[in-house]
């Protein structure tokens, strides 16, 4: 049977909502029947304060969540001890870049893209604004994308020096809808840390920070069928020394109770592990299959009208290719107007 087949009856969303075609899933994914259960099963029947209670419900609360965070670390092949949970990618970002902070000397370099998603641009900025406050000079160094959608690494690679700290970059562009090999980026990056966004690739169960030599990974939950709120930043062992120092000059004595400090989003904290499973049940190998054809299709079809103007990308798709994100403006309208135009016909569109 098609694993695929009948995949809208395990949302309620759809189950409620027949005449919609959402086609935002970039910017939030519906949540299947298992991710709202268990979410309600805890409020309902089990909520608590993981670390803070020595009664029953605190204590299974502490279990599951760590059950959830070694789940996540073989999910995306990382180490269940640096795997920690956030409020999602662009607070995980800030935390890490309000960390090196310290750790920045007069020069250093960050290699970054003004075409990534703002969640890892502007952390950057401010980091620079921060430094330049203190007398510091931090340069940032743009690097550019490819017609293709892919981030141009061989660029990147010419940018690395001495003096670059951080290598921010993204496995799956939000806009252009391509891949970039990360991987390629290993043994060219000196000491630098790779700072990777995966928030649009762990829903397509292909992110693996250890063969993409990633130091720094975040993604937010709500993007891979999990709640809103939620995230997981993944460091390797580099990068957990490195910020360990800083954690401890702050003050911490872990990096995690630096990270994770307060009351977290259990619920959502929870909610990740049902929505990997959905991702696992269907396999990655049929949803990229999938979203191939699906890209393909609705490129295809575009095509036909002339007013139709494609941002990068889909000239240079090979059938294949496409993960099911595709950009295109059409001449005379306004994204808005477009979106008004979409919406009266009860299509979802950013």
């Amino acid at each position: 049977m098609n694993k695929l087949e009948n995949l809208k009856s395990k949302f309620p969303f759809f189950v409620n909502n027949p005449g919609i075609t959402y086609l935002d899933s970039a910017a939030t994914t519906h949540k299947p029947n298992s991710v709202i259960k268990i979410v309600n099963d805890y409020y309902c029947k089990n909520n608590a304060n993981a670390g803070r209670g020595i009664y029953s419900q605190s204590l299974k609360l502490e279990n599951d969540v760590e059950d959830v965070r070694e789940k996540v670390a073989k999910f995306i092949n990382a180490k269940i001890d640096n795997i920690i949970f956030t409020s999602g990618a662009t607070s995980g970002i800030e935390q890490i870049s309000n960390l090196l902070l310290p750790l920045f000397n007069d020069g250093d370099e960050i290699i970054f893209s003004p075409f990534d998603h703002k969640s890892l641009i502007q952390p950057w900025h401010r980091t620079q604004q921060v430094a330049r406050n203190f007398g510091q000079v931090i340069k940032l160094i743009p690097y550019s994308y490819k017609e293709s959608g892919e981030a141009n690494l061989p660029e990147i690679r010419n940018f690395v020096s001495n003096k670059t700290r951080i290598i921010a970059t993204t496995q799956l562009h939000n806009i252009y809808g391509e891949i970039t090999d990360v991987a390629q980026l290993k043994g060219h990056t000196q000491d630098a840390l790779v700072c990777l966004d995966a928030t649009q690739s762990v829903s397509h169960g292909i992110l693996d920070v250890e063969d993409l030599g990633a130091d720094i990974t975040v993604f937010s939950g709500h993007k891979m069928f999990a709640s809103q709120g939620v995230g997981v930043l993944a460091l390797s062992d580099r990068a957990k020394a490195v910020l360990s120092r800083s954690a401890r000059i702050l003050g911490s004595e872990t990096l995690r109770s630096n990270l994770e400090s307060g009351t977290q989003n259990w619920a959502g904290i929870l909610s990740l592990k049902p929505a990997i499973e959905f991702i696992e049940e269907l396999g990655s190998n049929n949803i990229h299959k999938h979203l191939a054809y699906l890209t393909q299709l609705i490129v295809q079809g575009l095509r036909n009208f002339k007013k139709v103007e494609f941002t990068k990308v889909p000239a240079y798709w090979r059938c294949a290719d496409g993960y099911g994100i595709v950009s295109f403006n059409v001449a005379g309208l306004e994204p808005s107007e477009l979106g008004f135009i979409l919406n009266e016909q009860n299509i979802c569109v950013r």
